[in-house]
């Protein structure tokens, strides 16, 4: 301590002698690289804090300015995400706990923007186009049938988060299965062929 508020290094530790969390202060606000372990000696948590900034509120955590990456227990990345003023900016990652990928994302001021991609655990994935936050462009979805396994692929639009305008369903070939056409976010027409 100095002046009665956090100075220097400081580490925590697990009963079982394995460090937990480690955090710089400077005056009693974080700064620097911020790090949390499982209890298997594993890394939790990395937050790097940006341009000196530190968050004043903050208790060895993610700080308003902050890189941070989380992991899984078995060392599989979790997330990596960038706060700036406490807000999502830059690429944001999501992967599952066995390693393969589950989202990726662009943020600007937490508003979502240009392509969303998700991946699920079957194989399937999509893809979403947003302005400031808000679902508009074209979108791509590449699904399997759990009980088939038959494969389809849709492309569409959407406009201010609803679907618009021509949505086609392809088969596994590449043919056409059907079409509908969308206004404002409700079907107006369907066509499905052989």
């Amino acid at each position: 301590y100095f002046n009665n508020k956090k100075e220097g290094v400081w580490k925590w530790w697990y009963e079982n002698g394995k460090l937990k969390d480690k955090c710089t202060f400077l005056k009693g606000n974080e700064i620097d690289t911020i790090f949390h372990w499982y209890e298997n000696g594993k890394l939790k948590e990395l937050s790097i804090i940006k341009n000196g900034i530190i968050d004043k509120n903050a208790s060895c955590s993610s700080c308003c300015n902050s890189t941070v990456s989380l992991y899984y227990e078995n060392g599989n990345n979790k997330q990596y995400y960038t706060l700036i003023n406490s807000l999502l900016n830059d690429t944001f990652k999501t992967w599952y706990e066995n390693g393969k990928p589950e989202k990726v994302a662009y943020y600007i001021n937490d508003n979502l923007e240009g392509t969303l991609k998700k991946y699920h655990k079957n194989g399937w994935w999509m893809t979403r186009t947003y302005k400031n936050g808000i679902c508009s462009g074209p979108t791509t979805e590449y699904q399997i049938d759990s009980l088939t396994n038959i494969v389809s692929i849709i492309k569409g639009q959407y406009e201010n988060n609803k679907e618009t305008g021509k949505w086609i369903w392809y088969n596994q070939d590449s043919t056409i299965s059907q079409i509908r056409i969308y206004s404002n976010g409700k079907e107006i027409s369907r066509k499905k062929y052989n």
